[in-house]
Formats: C-alpha cells, sequence, structure tokens
C-alpha cells in the first residue's frame, strides 16, 4: 500500500515514513522487509572535473536502510532512519528525492522487490516554549 512519505526529526535523527505498508499473510511465518535508500549527490556545475566529462551520470548516495519483521497476519509502515549523509544533504537541500528498494520476503516464496521515487522535505524545527 502506497500514501505519503514524510520526515521526522527527533534530536539529530531523521526518521522516514516511506507511505509504505508491508501486510504479512496470516497462517504463515514472519515476513521481513529490507528497505534501502538512496540518492545523486550532484556536484558543483563549475568544478573542473564536470568540465572533462560532460556527460557524466550523479553518482548514487546509500542514505538509508531498514530491516524490518511483520507478524503474520499483521501490517507494518516501513520507516528508517536517515545515515549522516542522508542528514547532512537533506540539512543542505531542504528537499531530497529518493530512490527506495524495497524487498519483500515471505517465507517459502521468491523475495519480491520493487522500486519507488519519494519526496521529503526537512522536518520544520520544533520551538521550545
Amino acid at each position: 500500500d502506497k500514501g505519503k512519505a514524510s520526515a521526522k526529526e527527533s534530536g539529530s535523527t531523521v526518521t522516514v515514513e516511506t507511505g509504505e505498508t508491508v501486510t504479512c499473510p496470516p497462517g504463515s511465518e514472519n515476513c521481513t522487509a529490507t528497505v534501502s535508500a538512496s540518492t545523486t549527490e550532484e556536484k558543483a556545475k563549475a568544478s573542473a572535473a564536470a568540465h572533462k566529462r560532460k556527460h557524466s551520470k550523479p553518482k548514487p548516495v546509500v542514505i538509508g536502510h531498514a530491516t524490518i519483521t511483520v507478524p503474520a497476519g499483521h501490517a507494518s509502515k516501513l520507516t528508517f532512519k536517515l545515515n549522516s549523509k542522508g542528514s547532512a544533504l537533506l540539512r543542505k537541500h531542504h528537499r531530497l528525492k529518493i530512490l527506495l528498494t524495497v524487498v519483500i520476503t515471505l517465507p517459502g516464496k521468491t523475495p519480491v522487490e520493487h522500486t519507488r521515487t519519494i519526496t521529503i522535505t526537512q522536518p520544520k524545527p520544533r520551538h521550545k516554549s
């Protein structure tokens, strides 16, 4: 299931809710879902290296991952925490386009993989009163 992606900040940790839900069928063993998040880090266009390689592709950067176990007959939201690179990029750009790769493993079945692109924005800071 797909919903809207969002980000929440607690201290220096940013948790991303992907908007995806994994459901494990009843009467089976636990299911696992592995989520890997990456983005492309775009270099400054004025750099000398960029002039030499005009058609270079932006390099993918892993910015978070998580493995979630879902009990049989239950559903769970897919969330992950941004690593330090991901947090730094989000602070710098205030918005990140993330490529999610989700692998869902059901007992006795072939793992199912799908990808989805989400966009998150930097959470607004909470004001202390």
